[in-house]
């Protein structure tokens, strides 16, 4: 019975050691040098520096202050902390051994990576002031120059012929009013003073610039067309919304685009098998813009 109250009490001192030591001693030994170093290259802002102390001075406060009141309140638990010898080997073992698994295995490096990126990463890292223009121009230069392979819209090959060429033809509209709500929607999230008119304008161009790449023949004719097919799956969803409390915005478009690309079929009345490769199609494209639309405003500055 005292071998097994001596494994616990053992287990109690590394488990408590090892999170303590977490708290108190990676921000000082890992995170505080990283910032650091990425201050000095450039890519941190100074006041993440002082941030990785204030973990270590809040604990080390906190235990003081709960050593007080353990040897007013309850001497005998002190007493237990420093005289059971489980408990102080558990904790005199694993904090080496944590330390050597965290600095010197590469889950533990990993670990150690992925907690700065999240806690002082994606609060204090510098990023670069980019233009909407550019993320418009590149974006929509992507979505242009895709053939959408017919592998990628239907690669279980349900659809007729007819039927996957109107797919893939209506394939880089829908992709270019994705790409409008999702910039819309961000636009709006992170609070930028940009109008939705003006971002019409910054659409209709980077469309124009493309083309006029591409050296597409009738440049003011073809941009208009794209866009029009853009301003069609809007409003179509706007028509579909109001049919339904319960259609969520993406099967809204994904509706609209079932109904202009596969205008022969009611939407209720298609067969699964092209319904869900229609509509598989549709949620991919609108989560590929949504995804893109995301990375760019994480990772800049957003200036319009």
């Amino acid at each position: 019975m005292k071998f097994f109250l001596s494994c616990l009490t053992f287990v109690l001192g590394c488990a408590i050691c090892i999170y303590v030591s977490a708290q108190i001693f990676l921000p000082l030994l890992y995170s505080l040098p990283r910032s650091i170093y990425l201050y000095f290259k450039g890519e941190l802002k100074f006041r993440a520096i002082p941030t990785h102390f204030i973990p270590p001075l809040i604990w080390i406060i906190g235990l003081v202050v709960l050593g007080y009141v353990l040897e007013a309140w309850a001497p005998a638990v002190m007493r237990f902390t420093e005289t059971d010898t489980g408990f102080i080997l558990g904790g005199a073992l694993s904090l080496p051994f944590f330390l050597l698994q965290s600095f010197l295995t590469k889950k533990g490096r990993a670990e150690m990576k992925e907690d700065y990126e999240r806690t002082t990463g994606q609060r204090f890292r510098k990023r670069p002031d980019v233009p909407l223009t550019a993320f418009l121009g590149q974006a929509i230069a992507t979505i242009l120059n895709n053939d959408f392979d017919i592998a990628v819209v239907d690669p279980e090959q349900v659809l007729s012929t007819t039927e996957q060429q109107a797919v893939v033809l209506l394939a880089k509209p829908f992709a270019l009013a994705m790409l409008f709500r999702e910039t819309l929607n961000q636009i709006r999230l992170h609070h930028l003073n940009l109008s939705g008119e003006t971002l019409v304008k910054h659409f209709v161009c980077a469309i124009y610039a493309n083309y006029e790449d591409k050296q597409v023949p009738d440049l003011a004719k073809s941009t208009e067309q794209a866009f029009q097919h853009v301003q069609k799956f809007v409003q179509d969803v706007v028509d579909i919304a109001p049919e339904s409390d319960e259609v969520t915005p993406d099967a809204a478009y994904a509706i609209a685009f079932m109904r202009n690309a596969l205008p022969e079929y009611n939407v209720t009345e298609l067969p699964p098998t092209k319904f869900g490769a229609v509509s598989y199609f549709c949620l991919t494209l609108q989560e590929t813009m949504k995804e893109s639309a995301q990375v760019f405003f994480d990772s800049a500055t957003v200036t319009v």
